[in-house]
């Protein structure tokens, strides 16, 4: 049986760590200078924009220093035509950013996950950032079954490209059926189990719900060997796909192009 109890479940997703915004910031790197020049565009077009304001009026009253009306009505338009486009733009980016911290925060509350190892320890998934490419299929017991029985014919390879598989069943409380890890070396490496599965639960309803997928769906994702998501989505892993585009961890390379 799994573990029913553990540790207080994660904040949410209101407040972003400075972990996050680190990652965002190394992500996207230009993304603070164009919001940084959007923003300077912006201020100026609006000091711009208040000087040409009250010159029109001036000159549309009549004041005899004014310069001409038609001249200041089209500095008006211009630089509020150029604020406008900032703004835009500017949102844009914000929204993009916000997006991607929402994106990073969910890999951070992943990676703090616990599971348990084949020899009873348990630990983060985080622990196993660096040499492990993590998939997670969720969802029914025969879906998750499923998986496990078209990863077989994979195994051999995922394993030389450093997949480890992490079911989690979501209507049922059994773990799912291991093969004989105390003799087979494969085995020991192949799977961890999550524990905690309140948060697990927590987590996963989270992401479908980002992704607008049902509740109850089967679902993968595919993490990196840095922690970032590779790909997700509804249905089966492509596993044969994984088998054979992803570089092994042994060799001259050693996994660094984890494509």
């Amino acid at each position: 049986m799994r573990a029913a109890a553990g540790p207080p479940p994660a904040p949410g997703l209101g407040e972003f760590s400075n972990n996050t915004k680190l990652r965002s910031e190394v992500q996207a790197p230009f993304r603070v200078l164009r919001q940084f020049l959007l923003g300077a565009l912006g201020t100026s077009a609006t000091i711009g924009g208040g000087v040409a304001t009250i010159q029109l009026v001036t000159g549309a009253l009549g004041a005899p220093s004014a310069p001409p009306v038609a001249g200041s009505a089209q500095n008006v338009a211009i630089d509020f035509s150029v604020l406008a486009v900032c703004l835009f733009f500017y949102r844009k980016e914000e929204e993009a950013r916000q997006r991607q911290m929402a994106r990073i925060d969910r890999e951070e509350q992943l990676a703090k996950l616990r599971v348990e190892l084949v020899n009873g320890r348990t630990t983060r998934l985080s622990a196993l950032r660096g040499f492990a490419r993590v998939v997670l299929v969720a969802g029914p017991r025969a879906f998750v079954e499923q998986a496990a029985a078209g990863a077989e014919p994979h195994k051999a390879e995922l394993l030389r490209r450093g997949v480890v598989f992490v079911p989690f069943i979501t209507d049922d409380t059994e773990r799912l059926a291991r093969g004989n890890a105390d003799t087979d070396d494969a085995e020991k490496r192949w799977r961890v189990d999550p524990i905690y599965t309140n948060e697990w639960t927590s987590w996963l309803q989270t992401q479908m719900s980002a992704a607008s997928v049902q509740s109850g769906s089967g679902v993968y994702v595919s993490l990196r060997m840095d922690g970032r998501v590779r790909a997700s989505g509804v249905g089966q892993p492509p596993w044969a796909l994984l088998a054979t585009s992803l570089p092994p961890t042994d060799g001259v390379f050693g996994g660094w192009l984890d494509g």
